[in-house]
């Protein structure tokens, strides 16, 4: 059986996804989740903080900005005695298996042959007119749509090595490093959920960017992008953009852009289905 796993994470104004993503890798078989709150006003912080997650979410205190948050949260889950691996994730990312829970050989195999384990990750999409409505409307059971071209890993690092992860976890310091196959074990990346929600992190992105005077132009470049179109005035075409217009879908799909996926919707039902 594969070592224990926990899940190191920065939490941001996520209460919209917190409780399908928690309930969703405790029932995986994640030992725990460690995060970082950066500010969140939107109810993130009472998400946290209830007694359902007692044993299984810890939250540690924010070092500020101008620090490497991923290390921070890692280097706290090493020095209190965590043991087996630490997946670096967000919360808009859902880790996913064959087999619903982490009981798999490669993944052991894997975590034999190097102390970094890069975990596939892809973007997954669907139709705009589900997309064009206001939240609550739009949710994550509308993504049936994957970008077949992978796009940056995430990594797990084993806590019993000195093993690192870069600034935003996609690739490891310190250690050899191997991979799983993505038919084994993968993330599934959800886009905001709404134009409105998408707009504010947007607006909160460029705030908390002009403190981080000391990181290049290259340290979130897609949200400084973001920041530059809704300057321009196209943030929600932008935001559009992300999805596949209705009537295109049957050509994406046949041209091997896109693939039908109901992993993220599956798993997100069965998480509420565990709650009601």
């Amino acid at each position: 059986m594969a070592a224990p796993l926990i899940i190191v994470s920065e939490v941001w104004d996520n209460a919209d996804l917190l409780p399908d993503w928690l309930d969703h890798h405790r029932a995986l078989g994640v030992e725990a989740v460690v995060v970082s709150d950066m500010g969140s006003t939107d109810g993130t912080l009472d998400i946290l903080a209830d007694s359902r997650w007692n044993g299984f979410v810890e939250q540690i205190p924010y070092p500020g900005r101008r620090a490497d948050v991923t290390d921070h949260v890692l280097t706290y889950a090493r020095a209190s005695g965590r043991h087996g691996w630490a997946l670096t994730m967000d919360v808009d990312e859902f880790l996913v298996t064959p087999t619903g829970d982490l009981r798999l050989a490669p993944l052991e195999e894997a975590q034999r042959r190097a102390p970094v384990v890069s975990v596939p990750r892809f973007h997954m999409g669907g139709r705009q007119s589900a997309a064009a409505r206001e939240a609550p409307s739009a949710d994550l059971t509308d993504l049936t749509l994957r970008w077949v071209e992978q796009d940056m890993a995430k990594v797990m690092v084993d806590l019993a090595s000195e093993a690192r992860t870069d600034f935003a976890g996609h690739q490891g310091i310190g250690g050899e490093s191997t991979e799983v196959d993505a038919s084994s074990m993968c993330l599934l990346h959800a886009p905001t959920r709404s134009y409105e929600r998408f707009a504010q992190k947007v607006d909160h992105a460029d705030v908390t960017l002009r403190t981080l005077d000391h990181l290049d132009e290259g340290f979130a470049f897609h949200w400084r992008r973001w920041i530059r179109i809704r300057d321009e005035g196209g943030l929600r075409a932008e935001y559009l953009a992300q999805f596949v217009d209705d009537e295109d879908v049957p050509r994406v799909v046949a041209a091997g852009e896109y693939a039908p996926d109901d992993r993220l919707a599956d798993l997100v039902r069965a998480a509420r289905a565990g709650r009601a």
